[in-house]
């Protein structure tokens, strides 16, 4: 068997992750893609399935195996943090998914069975096979690792789809990388709950209560892409006065509506310039299709923010009668309210509101920031060593992207999982440096040379530190550094 030397060497593997799986079905795609060019597989057929078709014409994965559960995800990292491969089980779950692990231990036989076996120079498992399916073209800036139908099927295109028609997001039948990854819904109406009635008795489908045109004009979606920045979403403009940015309990930014009361006056006087933003807005996401766009876009806007106008300033209504009596209507107290549409969670692991986020975490999705490009991607197919049952012996199937770039492991402030464009120092370190904290636990992903620990010396003010899982350090003189240190705790560590 001819042995390759393995391109993109790592030294660690960590087990970053879970994807949750109700759908039998894990896949593998480029974010904005989303399964729109995708190989439909099942993990006992892969091997035989990829050289049966061209393979190289597609872009994304989705295996089945018949079971749901949590599905692992590793990240295979070199020396600097920096993330060299993906990892993405296929073939086996569990149901022991809970709290993310606060310190993540690199062990070496999770690096051997998943990627050093395919490239040793000694006689490997004649059942253990890596095959190429395709190089990944990412051109939406991330990989998305997920259930069956991706991030984006159901309720975010539905509501999408309400907007504008999917036609002005796809090339050839595949969705490109102006399909949003996040969307405001911003709705003007009446807050209270509706009282459960019938199709009939609605009141929103009584054409003498409310015209459904009219209804329709109270709605505008947002659009949040990646090839935007926080200059070109006029709704952010025209409600600069009116939006706050606040923390929920789960620790997400979210936008709300303020108690002020809204001016008519503002809104006119914004709106020509809100108007340019939205021009600018649909020039980048749609360069091919602008004029008519922009069109459809410009009227729902301009609609949406007249509804608004006329609501606040009553008199603009006050039409001539010609001698009829006026109908006295029941005054409607309607409400601008703002929420993420749709399934939020790539929204929120990506976006702090219009602004996408310097340090993305795995919190919410299993959505990988990388640089745009071309990357091998591979299975990895190779049987349970525990597994006794030769007859039937269970066989892992794993989905492998290698050659990332753009993406560093490291820890935000809170200790969370996140990742860096660039190699930086990590916030988590920063954080406890600006604090002068006295009790410090850290790991190898909190280093940005997991083969010495020259940035402790930074930490000459901790008193009890802990050391997780290093198993890479040649230099430990950064220890010597520390004079205030009266207790050192090794973890998993290899000395």
């Amino acid at each position: 068997m001819k042995i390759n030397k393995d391109p993109y060497p790592i030294t660690d593997v960590y087990h970053v992750t879970d994807t949750l799986v109700d759908g039998a079905t894990v896949v593998v795609t480029d974010l904005c893609d989303n399964l729109s060019n995708h190989i439909n597989t099942y993990t006992d057929d892969i091997l035989h399935d990829i050289k049966k078709i061209n393979s190289k014409n597609y872009n994304s994965i989705s295996v089945s195996n018949g079971a749901d559960g949590a599905y692992p995800v590793w990240l295979g990292v070199d020396k600097y943090n920096k993330v060299r491969k993906i990892f993405a089980e296929t073939s086996g779950g569990s149901f022991g998914w809970g709290e993310k692990h606060k310190t993540l231990v690199s062990w070496s036989w999770n690096k051997e069975d998943m990627n050093d076996q395919f490239f040793t120079k000694s006689k490997i498992d004649q059942k253990s096979k890596r095959q190429k399916i395709f190089d990944m073209k990412i051109t939406s800036g991330a990989i998305a690792v997920a259930d069956h139908g991706g991030n984006f099927r159901y309720e975010h295109h539905d509501i999408l789809k309400e907007s504008l028609d999917e036609k002005y997001f796809k090339k050839d039948n595949i969705y490109q990388n102006n399909y949003p990854i996040g969307l405001f819904k911003f709705e003007y109406s009446n807050p209270s709950k509706p009282k459960p009635s019938s199709f009939a008795s609605s009141s929103i489908h009584d054409e003498k209560v409310v015209h459904l045109s009219d209804y329709k004009k109270r709605i505008f979606i947002e659009f949040l892409s990646n090839l935007l920045d926080e200059t070109c979403y006029p709704t952010k403009y025209i409600f600069q006065n009116y939006i706050e940015e606040t923390y929920g309990y789960r620790d997400i930014l979210e936008l709300k509506v303020s108690d002020k009361k809204i001016s008519a006056n503002d809104l006119i006087n914004k709106l020509p310039k809100a108007l340019q933003i939205l021009k600018k807005q649909t020039k980048i996401l749609f360069k091919e299709h602008f004029k008519e766009v922009f069109k459809i876009r410009k009227k729902q806007f301009e609609d949406f923010i007249f509804s608004i106008i006329k609501d606040i300033e009553p008199q603009e209504l006050d039409l001539p009668t010609f001698g009829k009596n006026k109908i006295k209507k029941n005054k409607i107290e309607n409400k601008l309210t703002v929420e993420t549409s749709g399934l939020p969670y790539i929204q929120e692991s990506l976006y702090d509101g219009y602004k996408i986020k310097d340090e993305p975490t795995l919190e919410h999705s299993v959505t990988i920031p990388v640089k745009n490009g071309l990357y091998p991607c591979y299975v990895h197919t190779y049987p349970d060593k525990d597994d006794k049952d030769e007859e039937y012996q269970f066989n892992y199937v794993k989905i492998v992207v290698e050659g990332i770039e753009g993406c560093y492991l490291t820890r935000d402030q809170q200790g969370r999982l996140a990742f860096n464009k660039k190699s930086k120092e990590s916030s988590f370190l920063k954080h406890h440096i600006n604090k002068k904290s006295k009790i410090i636990s850290i790991d190898q992903i909190t280093l940005r040379n997991t083969e010495t620990l020259d940035e402790l010396s930074k930490l000459d003010f901790v008193e009890e530190l802990q050391l997780h899982g290093l198993k890479n350090i040649k230099n430990w003189d950064g220890l010597s550094k520390l004079k205030n240190l009266k207790r050192l705790k090794l973890i998993s560590c290899d000395v």
